[in-house]
């Protein structure tokens, strides 16, 4: 499959994958404790959060800058001529970038000849497109195969993925015991989105697992230091309300910090209340209000709430400020391919 002009992908918006969720599997939550990205209305919201949750696309390509390009056509040549990696990583790329649906057929085209060759995560991601009927027809039952052979090739997305749809009953007979058993094993190998999720069953007692805040953060710590964005900024919440420890506000900063960052709205609305929208010191009010503002601008509930109240009242200069500087780093993540 040749890419005859790689810049049609400059523009392209990946979704942020360690967030583990799709723009249409987005839900509102409400507020408990405080890690309020996560709370939800279980009954009308689950089956969105298990889809979310499934991982294929966790730390999609990015093709925005021009070395992002250039690494998409080496891709592209390399899976041209049957490397399976590449193959894997390019069907990824497909599935995430804003295209149309011949980019999903020709995804799970590249996916389907990399499972060909063996590559376990490409055996375990032919499962994601049936579970989400991306390509193919929505077939719970046939991602669970699909699962389940990347699984027993010891593909730790794979597990994870398989522990989800047990542990939810989607495809198969519901068995929570054996679906923690996967994500545990998926999680034992450090697999980042496998310890977001474990660090979750901890935080909520999912699955018939007993609540233990204390695992839960250790949990969330490691995926946060492999640089998962949901996990850094579960983990800041859990710091910031004392959550199995004593509270922690600058930790809690430093944590929102990384994973606002990343682009990850619901703490850059965190560190923009945390750090105060009304504080005396200049610099970290417009530090504040430029972080709301980045989250508002990408609809987060909390953010937009608190610039319609604070923008009558607010200094203009304050504003006009904050909004450059919101401008700048927007613009710089968009220079970096990020």
């Amino acid at each position: 499959m040749i890419l005859s002009d790689p810049s049609r992908w400059l523009h392209s918006s990946c979704l942020r994958t360690s967030q583990y969720d799709f723009p249409s599997l987005r839900f509102r939550v409400s507020h408990r404790k405080d890690i309020r990205n996560i709370t939800v209305n279980w009954p009308r919201a689950s089956s969105l959060i298990f889809a979310s949750l499934l991982v294929l696309c966790t730390s999609a390509l990015h093709a925005r800058s021009v070395d992002e390009a250039k690494r998409l056509q080496e891709l592209t040549t390399a899976a041209d001529v049957g490397d399976a990696e590449a193959e894997y990583s390019l069907a990824r790329f497909l599935l995430t970038s804003e295209g149309d649906a011949d980019d999903k057929t020709k995804a799970l085209d590249l996916m389907r000849k990399a499972a060909g060759k063996g590559h376990a995560d490409a055996i375990g991601g032919v499962g994601y497109f049936y579970s989400v009927g991306v390509g193919v027809a929505l077939d719970e039952a046939q991602a669970v195969e699909w699962f389940r052979k990347g699984a027993d090739k010891g593909s730790a997305k794979a597990q994870l993925n398989l522990g989800l749809m047990i542990a939810n009953g989607k495809g198969v007979p519901k068995d929570e015991a054996e679906g923690l058993r996967l994500i545990d094993i998926a999680a034992n190998k450090g697999q980042r989105d496998a310890l977001y999720s474990q660090a979750e069953t901890y935080f909520y007692g999912q699955f018939g697992r007993g609540m233990d805040y204390g695992k839960a953060r250790a949990g969330f710590q490691k995926a946060a230091e492999a640089g998962h964005a949901g996990a850094q900024n579960n983990l800041g919440a859990i710091l910031r309300d004392g959550l199995g420890a004593e509270k922690d506000e600058s930790a809690a900063i430093g944590w929102f910090r990384r994973a606002a960052e990343q682009g990850f709205a619901k703490a850059q609305s965190n560190l923009g209340h945390l750090l105060g929208v009304n504080v005396e010191d200049r610099a970290r009010r417009l530090e504040a209000l430029k972080w709301t503002m980045l989250a508002s601008d990408r609809g987060e509930i909390t953010a937009v709430k608190t610039i319609e109240e604070l923008t009558p009242n607010a200094r203009p200069e304050d504003l006009i400020e904050a909004r450059k500087m919101a401008r700048l780093f927007q613009a710089k993540r968009e220079g970096d391919g990020r």
